[in-house]
């Protein structure tokens, strides 16, 4: 998404020498974006865990992050129309709503595809494979929500009502994961799953058909890339930061329950392992420690499931439809 800026006209290419050819390439977008995006997951992936928040080594990064995204936010308003992501493409409204919408989506996602099987398999004793068929009612509501939005879009002309409906229901189901317990029936953990899955697929590719109806056909493309950057952004500190939580809470949840309990002991062992070594009048308790922090770690994506309704409530309402001479 960085590496290019608009691509001239196919009648200029051949005209343009190597250089003029070279300095379309926004080669200092890359050299500040790239490495602000480093710093910031490795912030966030030594905040809390390796070191404190307070440390040297987590402020020392953030504060690279926010100087050289600052820098590149910079040099995209100084190129202008040349910039890897054009200003007039940053301000389109659509847009902003977009990333917020499709980020905080994608996030709750994948945040609940990390955590559930650590509930299955810890919490409830499953077997992997068991586990991984109860993933199946994510699967299947999200194939059918976007079997719903796609033929409503395609019947009404609009995504925007789907994208309204998503940010309902995703915040609903997240809420009633975060009811889930020691002897919470099968029954309820699929349906609740399949609810979030659900969610998401219907308003999963909102973004992607905004972009295409309010964008011109030649920032199409950069406007798609920016939704894709935004699929893998969003998880990708979304789930760093779950990470600290859960290995937060895990240590004040079991903290005089598993003696000598550390991050190291949780890397080194697992919490099967430690569960296992418990005896058995004490994992009970050590389980319902594990369960409680999976749910204060699942109050992340009720949060994040809310925010979606940003981004649906900011979209243009625009038709995909043609227009009709």
């Amino acid at each position: 998404m960085c590496c290019l800026s608009d691509t001239p006209k196919p009648g200029n290419i051949d005209r343009m020498t190597f250089k003029q050819k070279a300095l379309q390439l926004d080669l200092l977008s890359n050299l500040l974006f790239l490495p602000a995006l480093t710093s910031l997951f490795l912030a966030f992936s030594w905040a809390g865990t390796k070191y404190p928040w307070n440390s040297g080594r987590v402020i020392g990064p953030l504060a690279a992050f926010a100087i050289l995204f600052a820098a590149f936010v910079y040099n995209q308003f100084r190129r202008g129309d040349a910039a890897a992501i054009p200003p007039r493409i940053i301000k389109r409204r659509t847009v902003i709503a977009g990333f917020i919408f499709i980020t905080c989506a994608n996030s709750t996602g994948n945040i609940l595809e990390y955590y559930l099987p650590t509930y299955y398999q810890t919490v409830r004793g499953y077997s992997p494979a068991k586990s991984g068929y109860m993933m199946f009612p994510i699967i299947v509501g999200a194939t059918i929500g976007s079997l719903v939005h796609g033929a409503g879009t395609s019947a009404f002309g609009y995504y925007a009502p789907f994208m309204l409906l998503a940010s309902v229901i995703m915040p609903v189901a997240a809420g009633l994961i975060t009811t889930f317990q020691i002897n919470t029936s099968s029954v309820q953990l699929i349906l609740y799953t399949a609810l979030s899955g659900l969610g998401y697929g219907i308003g999963f590719s909102g973004p992607q058909n905004a972009v295409q109806a309010v964008l011109p056909a030649e920032d199409v493309p950069l406007g798609l890339s920016i939704m894709l950057f935004a699929q893998s952004f969003g998880p990708a500190v979304s789930i760093a930061i779950a990470q600290v939580l859960f290995t937060n809470r895990l240590g004040a949840n079991l903290n005089g329950i598993v003696p000598g309990l550390s991050r190291a002991t949780i890397e080194n062992n697992g919490l099967g392992e430690i569960v296992a070594n418990m005896p058995l009048a004490g994992s009970r308790e050590v389980l319902e420690g594990i369960d409680r922090s999976l749910t204060e770690t699942w109050y992340l994506v009720i949060g994040l499931a809310s925010a979606t309704v940003i981004g649906s409530l900011m979209v243009e309402w625009r038709s995909v439809k043609p227009k009709r001479a």
